[in-house]
């Protein structure tokens, strides 16, 4: 990895992080409302002073770059909207739910995926063919607020299989992770089969059934090896979606996590709070995708950063 790719990824970063920060800015203070207005036994002079002791008093412009400074500094300060916490003490505690539902919808859409891609070769042009092709891609189609609600229809209300609602066990991941995993499940296995497909034709699998190879070698060493390699290049953007996807699972599902915090803080106009997350979430989505980057040219020698 040479210095010039570091600084144009760090530059990058940073420019995103100013564009992130300053339409968020904007789009919250063009929402009508305030953070303090509406409150019951409030008085107009009370709203003035808890205006003023978070400085929403000031000139717009003057909020903006405090904001921007504090904002790369990584100070957000204290939530409008839950007392006495400052906003990086709400974020972590709603980290851990994200991160349970996200890292395990992940895994889970690897780990069944992977196989079904590969079995869904045994199936290429065979009358079976067509059917596999319908499941994967009503899949990637079905959204995630239209999945939910049927699985808690029919597994929650129907069946009395798992609760409704809320992470209280091992049982209650299921439905969550259901919804949102779906989708990344369904996106792998179509990567992995058309790509194991497309290997199956190449002219080392053919010459390693010349050689006597048996097909479970064929596969493991040859068919499933090489098509992992595409698999890897979406890998960030398969995290992101799974990281976007929290925010539609955690309000069906009443999951305390930092989608639902997000939500709350538009709602609120909870602005420190919501810029925080806002940022998170894009440094999250940038490293993820770096990372990713990094795998790729370890496992590919093919590419070369300059």
């Amino acid at each position: 990895m040479t210095p010039g790719y570091i600084f144009k990824r760090a530059s990058e970063t940073l420019i995103t992080v100013f564009f992130v920060i300053t339409l968020t800015f904007i789009f919250l203070r063009a929402l009508p409302g305030g953070p303090f207005d509406g409150e019951e036994g409030i008085s107009l002079e009370q709203k003035r002073q808890q205006e003023a002791f978070f400085n929403l008093d000031q000139p717009m412009v003057i909020q903006y770059f405090n904001y921007l400074k504090n904002a790369l500094m990584f100070n957000f300060g204290q939530s409008f909207r839950y007392a006495n916490k400052n906003v990086s003490e709400v974020m972590a505690d709603a980290l851990w739910p994200t991160l349970e539902i996200s890292l395990v919808s992940l895994f889970s859409a690897y780990l069944i995926g992977i196989p079904l891609g590969l079995f869904s070769v045994y199936l290429y042009k065979t009358r079976w063919d067509g059917v596999a092709v319908f499941f994967i891609s009503s899949g990637i189609c079905l959204p995630a607020f239209l999945v939910g609600p049927i699985l808690i229809l029919v597994f929650s209300l129907k069946l009395d299989w798992f609760a409704p609602a809320l992470l209280e066990g091992p049982a209650s991941f299921v439905l969550p992770v259901m919804t949102l995993g779906l989708r990344p499940l369904a996106l792998v296995t179509r990567l992995i089969r058309a790509s194991a497909v497309e290997i199956t034709k190449s002219d080392f699998v053919r010459a390693a059934r010349a050689r006597g190879l048996s097909e479970t070698k064929i596969y493991f060493k040859h068919i499933l090896k090489n098509s992992l390699v595409p698999l890897l290049s979406i890998s960030g953007s398969l995290g992101a979606s799974i990281i976007s996807g929290t925010f539609i699972v955690e309000l069906l599902f009443a999951i305390p996590g930092l989608g639902n915090v997000l939500v709350d803080g538009v709602i609120n106009r909870d602005y420190s709070l919501v810029i925080a997350l806002a940022i998170f979430y894009t440094l999250l989505l940038v490293l993820l995708n770096l990372m990713m980057d990094l795998v790729l040219i370890k496992v590919d020698g093919r590419i070369v950063i300059k």
